[in-house]
């Protein structure tokens, strides 16, 4: 299963948009437009399946960009 199906599956109808993928072979990160008034949903499934964790939230995907290029 693909990664954006993977997300689909966990958050059902809440209008997420998957931005920069990127895999370096161990760790696939993305970032991940959510409405703010699905945030708390969302975060909650996302932590609670246990391949996939968050890293950080910003209102500002590039702000979410300069925070992940560290990781």
């Amino acid at each position: 299963m693909d990664l954006k199906n993977n997300i689909e599956s966990l958050i059902k109808n809440s209008n997420v948009r998957i931005f920069d993928v990127k895999d370096n072979g161990n760790r696939t990160r993305a970032i991940l437009k959510v409405p703010l008034s699905n945030y708390r949903f969302v975060l909650e499934c996302l932590n609670q399946n246990e391949e996939m964790s968050t890293i950080t939230s910003s209102g500002k995907i590039r702000l979410v960009r300069q925070r992940i290029s560290n990781f």
